[in-house]
């Protein structure tokens, strides 16, 4: 049976010293912007992952925004002889209510593209499942670290982009500034992660972004309070779960009428429905990522997002190989 992915929530509040090599900041009305990190983001599987470096050694990482914190490998910890952190540990909660008490280590220099951060404190825990690649998935970065600057993801071009963006007046007019019409719509922040309100099958839903989560998950309660029956989902395909948590459970791909997000409607989805142990009640995963550009900005409390022209990515190739 097929295994969905994992989803994390990390109750770790961290203070990231940020150190980067920047061009010169844009400055229009006021509002200053720059680039500090372009990483090459790719979909393995489900999976969006980013090269990094820490203390000089190259790993994958799984771009998480749906988790409170990151996270770090045992095999990496082991590896780079990271120290333990005496002062820090971190409570785990994974998709299915289960908790535990994780060691921290202390990373002293993690590099994201020229953008350096550090020091850190960062659980150590191994992921259910994780493609495999070479380097080596070393863990996930959440939203700790992430939080810090406004996200700009992009499958299509198959990058990351940190940006730093300051809007000191009202006439400020930020970033993205995209050729074609964008939506926007409010983040309702919960900590360090991004929910959003949506509608599945003219149903409203609290809906976390979760760029670590495989597929977007509707749980099971709202599965039911939108009226689909116990026996409607045995009728569908699905398969097993598996979380940071280790524990197990049964999920279903069940077809719905509709699910919209801001002013776009999607008619017939197939979602995955399972139990999750959250105050969402949905988790809009890689699968959403990899059709949309999205910008999420934490400090304005808002996401920007637009369908891609996956068409005119197939016509680009075909016109390299040409």
């Amino acid at each position: 049976m097929k295994y969905l992915g994992f989803f994390l929530y990390i109750l770790l509040l961290l203070n990231i010293p940020v150190q980067a090599e920047i061009n010169a900041p844009h400055s229009r009305h006021g509002c200053e912007f720059h680039e500090l990190a372009n990483l090459h983001l790719r979909n393995e599987g489900g999976y969006l992952l980013v090269p990094i470096t820490i203390h000089g050694y190259p790993i994958n990482m799984v771009v998480d925004t749906g988790s409170e914190g990151s996270l770090i490998s045992a095999h990496i910890v082991k590896q780079l002889h990271l120290p333990v952190d005496q002062l820090q540990k971190t409570v785990m909660n994974g998709p299915r209510g289960g908790q535990r008490l994780v060691k921290n280590v202390i990373i002293d220099k993690m590099k994201l593209d020229r953008l350096t951060i550090g020091p850190l404190t960062i659980p150590v825990g191994d992921l259910p499942s994780y493609p495999n690649v070479i380097p080596a998935v070393g863990g996930l970065i959440g939203g700790d670290i992430l939080s810090e600057f406004d996200l700009e993801f992009n499958l299509r071009e198959n990058n990351l982009k940190l940006w730093q963006v300051n809007t000191n007046s009202m006439l400020c007019r930020a970033p993205p500034f995209w050729d074609k019409e964008k939506q926007v719509i409010d983040i309702k922040p919960y900590g360090h992660r991004v929910i959003v309100m949506a509608e599945v099958n003219k149903t409203p839903i609290r809906a976390l972004f979760d760029s670590g989560a495989r597929s977007c998950i509707l749980s099971l309660d709202s599965a039911l309070r939108i009226g689909i029956t116990l026996d409607d989902l045995k009728r569908s395909p699905g398969g097993i779960s598996s979380g940071v948590d280790m524990q197990e459970t049964i999920y279903h791909w069940h077809r719905f009428k509709s699910f919209r997000l801001g002013n776009e409607i999607q008619l017939m989805p197939t979602l995955t429905v399972a139990p999750l142990h959250d105050t969402v009640d949905m988790l809009i995963g890689s699968d959403w990522f990899s059709n949309h550009h999205v910008w999420i900005s934490y400090q304005r409390e808002k996401i920007y997002f637009q369908k891609n022209n996956l068409k005119q990515k197939n016509n680009q190739m075909m016109n390299k190989r040409l």
